[in-house]
């Protein structure tokens, strides 16, 4: 479960243990604590580090005149 998908599933628990039945209100109180932990768990792991940018390609000038015009090589 990615990061995103875990604050979300944490902010419906929270809604739902205030506003939800009473069977919805238990399972959310009993999820928090869990979620939590998870959150805290994943915030402590180090972040992988920035992948790096290859440098832009050098612009290289057009050829300029007909191509047949160059000598042969031989």
């Amino acid at each position: 479960m990615s990061d995103v998908d875990l604050a979300s599933l944490r902010s419906n628990a929270v809604h739902l243990s205030e506003h939800g039945s009473a069977s919805q209100m238990t399972a959310a109180s009993e999820a928090l604590p869990l979620i939590d932990t998870e959150l805290a768990r994943r915030a402590a792991l180090p972040k992988p580090p920035k992948p790096q940018r290859r440098p832009a390609p050098k612009k290289v000038a057009p050829a300029i005149g007909h191509q047949t015009a160059l000598p042969k090589a031989s």
